[in-house]
């Protein structure tokens, strides 16, 4: 039963995996030119620098400008969060701010996968030990 656990907390996104506060946002976004990093591909934008925390934390901007209905916010959010968690939650220890800054124009797959490959070119010297 304690393996069965186990294996739901991993599989969960958690609060402490999560940016949340304004200021967290702002500092990733501020910064991360000067001290983390800055990746684009042709439907979002990540930024990330290093955290203070023992884990990687996820924010996310998705607007009402380029995703008009909440389903299709959601929706993208949803990819963001399961890529991370499955790609990049266990393998680095960074603040990463993804932000989607173009409409959509192809299927969610193809969405994931973007992000996937975002997430894949993350730096190197970035993994936890």
């Amino acid at each position: 039963m304690q393996a069965d656990e186990a294996v739901v907390q991993r599989l969960l996104f958690s609060p402490a995996q999560r940016l949340l506060a304004e200021r967290d946002f702002k500092r990733v976004m501020q910064l991360a030119g000067k001290l983390g990093g800055k990746r684009v591909s042709t439907h979002f934008v990540v930024q990330w620098l290093p955290t203070i925390t023992a884990s990687a934390r996820l924010g996310m901007v998705v607007g009402k400008r380029l995703a008009k209905t909440s389903v299709e916010r959601n929706r993208i959010r949803r990819q963001i969060r399961e890529a991370f968690r499955l790609h990049a939650c266990a393998r680095f220890t960074l603040d990463i701010v993804v932000r989607l800054n173009r409409k959509r124009n192809t299927e969610y797959p193809v969405l994931r996968a973007e992000i996937v490959a975002l997430f894949d070119a993350l730096p190197a010297q970035s993994l936890a030990s």
